[in-house]
């Protein structure tokens, strides 16, 4: 079984590149991670797929909020505009018609909340500012050590990888 996620990175993150979990680069989470049979990488197809349906886009930050079940994890809330909303659900349900399911369902669908986490280097989207989302990024996230499986631009990838 492996676990997987999607993400808009917003600082470079090149394929193959690896990071302990509290240490990923600033990123808006699209999928919220996933489980699937088999390894990550052949659900990139289906990434390429979702991510050439969509042209670029922005979305304005909310705020400051604290996410986790402590509460302990500073964010900046971003609005979920249509298209956001579009390609999270597109993206969930490609895992579900895969055979996949959610790690954590709360976080899926209506329960979808997108952010941006402040990284351990301090920094954080302005909760006054704007994200421009122009590039996906395909994350294994089945051992402790995350990797980047894929990442490429929004409206610009072929359908598949044949």
């Amino acid at each position: 079984m492996s676990e997987l996620a999607v993400i808009f990175p917003l600082e470079q993150m090149p394929v193959g590149d690896t990071y302990v979990l509290n240490d990923i680069p600033l990123h808006l989470t699209v999928l919220p991670n996933a489980r699937l049979e088999g390894p990550v990488s052949l659900f990139s197809d289906e990434v390429r797929r979702v991510a050439a349906a969509w042209h670029p886009f922005s979305a304005g930050a909310l705020g400051f909020e604290t996410f986790g079940p402590d509460a302990s994890i500073p964010v900046t809330e971003v609005r979920v505009v249509p298209d956001l909303r579009g390609m999270h659900d597109a993206l969930c349900e490609s895992v579900l018609c895969a055979g996949g399911e959610p790690v954590e369902p709360a976080y899926w669908g209506t329960g979808y909340r997108a952010h941006v986490t402040k990284t351990q280097r301090g920094l954080s989207l302005d909760p006054a500012g704007e994200v421009q989302l122009d590039r996906l990024a395909l994350i294994d996230c089945t051992e402790p050590v995350r990797r980047v499986v894929w990442v490429g631009a929004l409206g610009k990838i072929p359908p598949t990888s044949r």
